[in-house]
């Protein structure tokens, strides 16, 4: 956690080191709140991040390319706080 704030502090002044390790820590999150397969995460792209929405006060990612995509889209739900490290996370990357 301590790489994501210094993320949000300097932004597109952070390392590369902090910046992979606040992306590992983001996806563990989203994992254990979803309970997901790691590929739903991999899969996710920039544009699905950004056509979510917000429902009962969740943010709602439609991931379109996983394991069974044949089968139905996977929704990745993201609460107020893991939606605001995720988007200073988003904002640092142009960094790199």
């Amino acid at each position: 956690m301590a790489a994501l704030g210094r993320i949000k502090e300097a932004k597109d002044q952070a390392s590369l080191k902090d910046f992979l390790a606040a992306r590992n820590v983001l996806m563990l999150r989203i994992l254990l709140r979803n309970g997901h397969r790691t590929g739903a995460i991999q899969n996710m792209t920039c544009a699905e991040y950004e056509d979510g929405f917000f429902e009962d006060g969740d943010f709602v990612i439609r991931v379109q390319s996983h394991k069974n995509a044949h089968k139905f889209v996977c929704s990745v739900v993201l609460d107020k706080t893991l939606k605001e490290d995720l988007d200073a996370w988003f904002a640092g990357r142009c960094s790199f």
